[in-house]
């Protein structure tokens, strides 16, 4: 870069390339005389849009007033819907469930302080600036990490579940609430990595910006360059890809969905009757549930009902970041003006504060077990003494029916050598009742 410098009305040249050189030659930002070739360009050759504009386009309005409708929404619903799961028997779909329930109730949170920073009056406060200046890399990261996170979780509540129902012998054997939890923490860890560029990069312009040298000279490192060419670009393609996989797994469970129903449907009535009463023997003494790609309708109902939102609600954010993706080189199709980045950036904020906030209420909707526990929240929380005696009283009536249960089939015994299949029945039912679910249970 170069500088001319006027001085007995004669004009020197003065070559310099770091911010530390120009502070030495004693310059100022009005003595600069910068070539402008090239500056202001993308990589297609089209020109940079004013991010000030985009940033104070009418269309935030939107945000503003929508953002603590849906925090509130969020907060409400994602502590019902923890303390709800949190009664509920140990599961693969708990697991899930309260991983997403976390994830989206944090990166709703995320947003509060990038939320009050669009109220001037408080920015015009010295001290409450700089609070806001300190914590908006760690605020971006945040909000990177937990969306990343809740989408990723939703990838493995999905697939999970078209292995349930594809491969149900194979999902009974494999599948465990500590595998589940395992692979949530992975995702929390996975998404924590993908979103640290946002601190480095805050931070290092943060600790080495110097509002006296002109941007141009403010260069991070070499790997800091080639890491966000990298990661502006993976901010592109992950949620694209993101959304594609989560659409065909989804789409894939309705498609088995539909034929094992279709088969179920179109089975001869005689066959399988029959079926049916050479396997009954077979299950009145077999020790685990019946395996079954349909055995937990509420984890189904429940997916697809995320899934569905999910769809719904990022759809615009998929065809946000494809346009994106055209106008970077070397596709160069595409050209965003202010007015139109501001409008669909502002959509998509709308949309995507949707999916993250609305889950319980779709929860609320498809599950009847979900309502049954919210219910049993309200009534515990009402009157816990009474709750919790009538929980024991139920207990003892189904140990007092095990207790007589026992006595039969020891008789039983006693006259044949082997128990009857009906107190065998009877057993597990009972069994059933005290330890609703067995390891493998989703």
């Amino acid at each position: 870069m170069t500088a001319n410098m006027t001085e007995d009305g004669e004009f020197e040249e003065l070559r310099f390339s770091t911010c530390s050189e120009f502070l030495a030659l004693n310059l100022s930002l009005n003595d600069l005389d910068v070539q402008q070739s090239g500056i202001g360009l993308d990589s297609c050759g089209h020109p940079v849009l004013n991010m000030t504009i985009v940033q104070k386009h009418p269309a935030r309005y939107a945000i503003l007033i929508a953002y603590p409708i849906f925090l509130a929404i969020c907060s409400i619903g994602n502590l019902l819907t923890f303390l709800v799961l949190a009664r509920e028997a140990k599961s693969v779909k708990r697991v899930y469930l309260i991983a997403l329930a976390i994830s989206d109730f944090l990166f709703m949170w995320a947003q509060f302080f990038p939320y009050l920073s669009n109220y001037e009056g408080l920015m015009s406060h010295g001290a409450f600036k700089s609070l806001m200046e300190a914590i908006s890399g760690t605020c971006t990261f945040f909000q990177e990490m937990f969306i990343t996170s809740s989408d990723w979780i939703l990838v493995l509540f999905s697939t999970e579940r078209l292995i349930a129902v594809i491969y149900p012998l194979y999902y009974n054997v494999h599948s465990s609430k500590r595998r589940a939890a395992l692979l949530v923490v992975l995702v929390f860890l996975l998404a924590s990595l993908y979103s640290m560029f946002n601190l480095f990069d805050y931070y290092w312009f943060y600790n080495n910006d110097d509002p006296r040298c002109p941007v141009a000279l403010i260069r991070p490192p070499v790997f800091q360059q080639r890491w966000h060419e990298i990661y502006e670009w993976s901010v592109l393609v992950v949620p694209v890809v993101t959304f594609l996989i989560i659409l065909s797994v989804n789409m894939a469970v309705c498609v088995a969905l539909a034929r094992q129903r279709r088969f179920a449907f179109q089975e001869p009535s005689g066959s399988s009757s029959s079926c049916r009463r050479l396997e009954e023997p077979q299950r009145s003494v077999s020790t685990s549930p019946p395996a079954g790609p349909l055995r937990d309708h509420q984890a189904l109902y429940m997916l697809l009902a995320c899934a569905l939102l999910y769809i719904t609600t990022q759809a615009p954010a998929f065809v946000f970041n494809v346009l994106k993706l055209l106008q970077h080189a070397p596709f160069c199709r595409w050209t965003f003006t202010e007015a139109s980045l501001a409008t669909f950036a502002r959509v998509v904020g709308l949309t995507i504060n949707i999916n993250y906030s609305v889950n319980f209420l779709l929860y609320y909707g498809v599950s009847s077990m979900f309502r049954q526990g919210l219910y049993q929240l309200g009534q515990s929380t009402k009157n816990p003494f009474h709750y919790r005696k009538s929980q024991m009283s139920a207990f003892s009536t189904n140990t007092n029916r095990w207790q007589a249960t026992a006595t039969k089939e020891k008789k039983a015994i006693a006259a044949t050598g082997r128990p009857t299949l009906e107190s065998t029945s009877s057993n597990r039912t009972l069994l059933s009742q005290l330890a609703p679910e067995t390891p493998n249970q989703t």
